[in-house]
């Protein structure tokens, strides 16, 4: 998933003079370490962030979870694309996942609707440089950990994996039990070397 798409999923209109003025405190505040405490759980993004008070403003930012049913798409879909699978296996998100999952009706991105943002700030703009600041601290652990928004909407790397290990496991052909093989032809062929 691309950053920008993370970035721009919020609904901030840049060519507003005060919303970019706000992106512009939020960043400042983001580089300066002041975003603490940033924690990503199904459906929830928590986090302290240092302002100019001297208790840090706890900040939350909530998106829906996936049903069990659209997981199940997903993971159908990733099950069916080995390319895919491999790269979930290197810590990777596939390229163009969120592109294949909007074909789904679907996407990892939360849209600007889906989004319930809180702060404990008197600021009544939405977004608040707060919550601009913890969009930004996501946005820059999505480079090291692109899982945050599969765990975001509800499943973890590791579930995932799952998913598909069982999704592609019903298609394969199971072998004979090691305890019904004939033992006498271990170490014998059916066929002498010379007649092949």
């Amino acid at each position: 998933m691309s950053g920008d798409r993370w970035l721009t999923s919020i609904g901030l209109a840049i060519d507003d003079p005060g919303q970019a003025l706000r992106l512009r405190e939020a960043e400042r505040l983001c580089s300066a370490g002041r975003v603490m405490s940033l924690r990503t759980t199904p459906g929830r993004v928590e986090a302290r962030v240092q302002g100019t008070h001297a208790r840090p403003h706890l900040v939350e930012l909530a998106v829906p979870v996936w049903t069990d049913e659209q997981w199940r798409t997903v993971s159908d879909l990733l099950a069916r694309q080995a390319r895919h699978h491999a790269r979930l296996l290197a810590g990777q998100l596939p390229d163009q996942f969120d592109v294949a999952l909007t074909e789904l009706g679907l996407s990892l991105t939360p849209n600007a609707a889906e989004w319930s943002l809180h702060c404990t700030c008197s600021d009544r703009a939405v977004p608040c440089v707060h919550q601009l600041a913890v969009w930004l601290a996501v946005h820059d652990q999505l480079d090291t950990d692109p899982y945050l928004v599969t765990r975001l909407r509800g499943r973890s790397r590791e579930q995932l994996l799952a998913d598909i290990r069982d999704r592609r496991g019903r298609g394969e052909r199971r072998g004979i039990p090691i305890a019904e093989l004939d033992v006498a032809r271990w170490s014998q062929g059916s066929v002498h070397p010379r007649q092949v």
